[in-house]
């Protein structure tokens, strides 16, 4: 039972960790971009809300892999972890000031998009080597 549960806190910590650096990353990039294109506010808004629906997915696909078990679960949970991360950083970070709504809002994207990777993930056939 133990081993279980620490191969499942496994499982979420590389896919939440992996997600995290996605978004890392994607922000460097889009920082260059806004330096150097001027992007407006609404575009700006469009490009993280991209960026975090793409390193959710991509976090729960490194974390489950092809034809992985309990996809629905494991990527509600990556998905809720990154967003409620995302929102204890804030607040620790100074950005004290948030929508309850958008904060939920966020936290239901997250979860759903986590879900809906996780359950393709669980259905693509694992790669077989000849």
């Amino acid at each position: 039972m133990k081993k279980r549960r620490r191969c499942a806190l496994s499982t979420l910590l590389r896919g939440l960790f992996f997600a995290i650096g996605i978004t890392l990353l994607g922000m460097v990039l889009m920082a260059g971009a806004i330096v150097l294109l001027g992007m407006s506010d609404g575009l700006i808004r469009l490009c993280n809300q991209f960026l975090k629906t793409l390193a959710v997915g991509l976090g729960v696909f490194w974390a489950m892999g092809r034809g992985g078990e309990k996809g629905l679960a494991t990527g509600a949970a990556v998905g809720t972890g990154y967003a409620m991360a995302g929102y204890c950083l804030c607040l620790v970070l100074g950005g004290g000031a948030f929508d309850l709504g958008q904060m939920l809002g966020e936290i239901l994207l997250c979860a759903a998009v986590g879900s809906a990777t996780g359950v393709a993930c669980s259905n693509l056939r694992t790669l077989r080597r000849a």
